[in-house]
């Protein structure tokens, strides 16, 4: 199982802000606390995509080179 802590998380969600993949707002909690919300972005959104469909491609060829679908 892969761990990710906030030392891991929130420099991500910084950058991906800073790549214009994001946006935030801040809002102050029912206990007067700020919380920061994340929201993708459009470009975020094509992003994404374009990732999803490298990541899809990667499995198909690590699927290709364990042998196909039918692995123990």
């Amino acid at each position: 199982m892969i761990e990710i802590n906030e030392n891991t998380l929130y420099p991500l969600l910084r950058r991906l802000e800073k790549d214009g993949l994001l946006t935030t707002y801040t809002q102050l909690t029912s206990e007067n606390r700020a919380r920061k919300y994340y929201s993708i972005t459009e470009e975020g959104k094509q992003y994404l995509r374009e990732k999803k469909k490298d990541w899809y491609q990667f499995i198909d060829i690590v699927d290709t080179f364990l042998g196909g679908k039918d692995h123990d």
